[in-house]
């Protein structure tokens, strides 16, 4: 228990959504069963599930990390770049399962190009800002 008191002290905003994240994860989890909507073979659920709880685990790192950056206005920064990237990426890859669709590749209908196109900017900005965090640790004295 005191971790997760301490991963909140470190980096509050990065621990409610890394907390948003798994939680979005277990009602996926949860809806599998009684959904029988298969996309690409598999649960439409199970896609949200593996990003959602890949992404809240990330969070939860990233929290624990940046707390060793010196510079709090970086941290701030980018901690706000990785909950509005993720956010959106993770809320288009859910968008696309409830429309029983793929996420990833699909260019079938011009709004299914634009959902795509949208991810690859969240993921290249999400993508810099990760080269950020490595680039500023290394720079750190």
């Amino acid at each position: 228990m005191n971790f997760f008191i301490e991963l909140k002290r470190r980096n509050a905003l990065l621990f409610w959504f890394g907390l948003f994240n798994l939680t979005v994860a277990i009602v996926c989890l949860l809806l599998m069963p009684f959904e029988e909507t298969q996309i690409l073979g598999v649960n439409k659920w199970l896609k949200p599930f593996k990003f959602y709880s890949s992404v809240g685990i990330m969070v939860l790192t990233m929290g624990w990390l940046l707390y060793y950056l010196n510079n709090t206005k970086k941290v701030r920064t980018y901690s706000w770049l990785i909950v509005i990237t993720m956010f959106f990426e993770n809320g288009l890859i859910i968008l696309q399962a409830i429309r029983n669709t793929t996420s990833h590749f699909n260019i079938t209908s011009t709004i299914n190009g634009i959902i795509f196109n949208l991810m690859g900017m969240f993921i290249l900005v999400f993508t810099i800002t990760i080269i950020l965090v490595c680039i500023s640790f290394f720079k750190q004295k």
